[in-house]
């Protein structure tokens, strides 16, 4: 019975948002660069007025990442004085552009890319966590996934797992927060790093509300799989730190503080 009666307000705030067709219905998961699942299309002309160091994204200004290495420049020169490591990091961080830029040649010509090759355009920082042999840091590759998504300030403080709470979400629902709820998506993706972690959520217990298997879909972030939520979806939302601990957990296999 007490399935029926959901413990929190994110529930009853979502009923809302699908009972209102003027308002913007939630969505799970981000298409990626696939043919099949909306292809590679020109980004809107900017139509926001942002500070410096600021550029205007999706969802309004987004805060511009210093790199590096802006292009890939194969046979630049070093001076003597650069240190080993500057010059072992500099030499990455070209062929994570070119990378880049051979991927995004294929996405152009709408050839089909590998999971790889989708990941390293869509959030770079993923890419490279999931090249990394060392430790990764599960807050941090939250945020600077968020970051490679360019969302604004207003949602980049809720890219921690102590901040992205349901409790967080229900603000955003009523503009009671900068952060659009349309970013919601992209949040969700960050958190589980792209991953399918359906297994795991099973094993928490996320398919034990009424939506039963239905909940699953919020823990597979794989790119390819967006879909619009309706009113079934609104009890998988009692699980939403079930789900939140899968992503955590699977991250912190490979980090000790």
């Amino acid at each position: 019975m007490h399935l029926l009666l959901p413990t929190v307000l994110l529930p009853t705030v979502l009923l809302l948002i699908y009972t209102q067709p003027t308002q913007q219905c939630a969505t799970n998961g981000l298409c990626g660069y696939q043919p099949t699942c909306g292809a590679y299309a020109p980004q809107p002309p900017p139509s926001c007025s942002c500070q410096r160091s600021y550029g205007c994204g999706s969802y309004g200004c987004y805060r511009m990442r210093a790199r590096g290495s802006k292009s890939y420049q194969p046979k630049r020169q070093r001076g003597p004085r650069v240190s080993s490591e500057s010059s072992a990091s500099s030499s990455r961080e070209d062929r994570e552009v070119l990378r880049q830029r051979l991927a995004m040649d294929r996405v152009r010509r709408k050839e089909r890319l590998s999971e790889a090759e989708e990941i390293l355009l869509v959030a770079p920082s993923v890419a490279r966590n999931r090249r990394m042999d060392g430790p990764v840091n599960p807050d941090r590759a939250f945020y600077e996934c968020c970051l490679d998504r360019k969302l604004p300030d207003a949602c980049l403080q809720k890219c921690q797992f102590s901040t992205f709470t349901k409790q967080a979400l229900t603000a955003m629902y009523f503009k009671q927060d900068a952060c659009p709820l349309a970013a919601m998506s992209e949040m969700q993706f960050c958190a589980a790093q792209g991953r399918d972690h359906r297994a795991c959520c099973a094993r928490n217990g996320v398919t034990t509300t009424l939506a039963g298997e239905k909940c699953l879909n919020f823990c597979d972030q794989r790119l390819g799989h967006p879909q619009q939520l309706d009113m079934s979806f609104v009890p998988c939302f009692d699980r939403f730190e079930s789900m939140k601990s899968c992503f955590w957990h699977d991250l912190t296999r490979y980090y000790k503080a």
